[in-house]
């Protein structure tokens, strides 16, 4: 079952356009989530799960120095 943070974070990442920059997500956003099954210290867990539940291609690219994870729709 989803929560609102995370309604609101699959939302905003649905409305990405294609080829569009993307969205930046903090480490901090992605720790508040409730996300099932995936520990809180797993960033990139959790990326690739918000990833999965997109209903088109999409790449996450993390960052080595800001911890940031960067989402990109990808062409269909």
């Amino acid at each position: 079952m989803e929560t609102p943070k995370l309604d609101a974070m699959m939302e905003r990442l649905r409305a990405m356009k294609e080829g569009e920059a993307g969205i930046l997500l903090k480490p901090s956003e992605i720790i508040e989530l409730e996300i099932p099954d995936v520990p809180d210290v797993d960033l990139h867990g959790r990326a690739e799960w918000l990833r999965s539940e997109l209903p088109f291609p999409c790449e996450i690219t993390p960052s080595a120095t800001t911890g940031d994870y960067g989402f990109r729709r990808l062409h269909d």
